[in-house]
């Protein structure tokens, strides 16, 4: 919650006890209906529009970005670790991440948080680690393919 919804809801909320307290002074009674009614109004559309609605469309966002992963793409977990997408497994639940050369793990598309964009260090870093296992694995079959000769 910012620091700006939260110093409305607390004024709005002195407001009223403001109007309540000069409602009984001057009736002698409760306070006024109405007045109540449009504080609380103005409370839910304040915690609506600060709280519940940017969090829908980021959550929305999220959804969005999750459905277009495909192959290759670096991704960032819940857990704070990164790889590269190698492949879905369990019908769109799971993805094959690779964090490491020859180190793959499965991770569920709900806890992938953010799409790392090409031009991010760390997916340079990733890159770099992919393209190293592939030129350490093309030496590795060339020196088998030499002793087997």
């Amino acid at each position: 919650m910012s620091k700006y919804a939260i110093l409305i809801i607390t004024s709005l909320y002195n407001i009223s006890f403001s109007f309540n307290a000069f409602a009984q002074e001057t009736a002698g009674g409760g306070a006024e209906p109405p007045s109540q009614i449009i504080v609380l109004v103005a409370l839910f559309a304040i915690m609506y529009f600060f709280l519940i609605r940017p969090q829908s469309k980021k959550h929305k966002e999220l959804q969005n970005m999750i459905s277009s992963l495909e192959k290759g793409d670096v991704v960032i977990t819940s857990g704070g670790v990164s790889g590269v997408i190698k492949k879905t497994i369990d019908g769109d639940q799971f993805f094959e991440v690779e964090i490491s050369p020859a180190v793959t793990v499965n991770v569920l598309k709900s806890s992938i948080i953010d799409k790392i964009n090409k031009d991010h260090s760390e997916y340079k870093k990733l890159s770099k680690m992919t393209s190293a296992k592939t030129a350490a694995k093309d030496t590795s079959k060339k020196s088998k393919n030499k002793k087997a000769a």
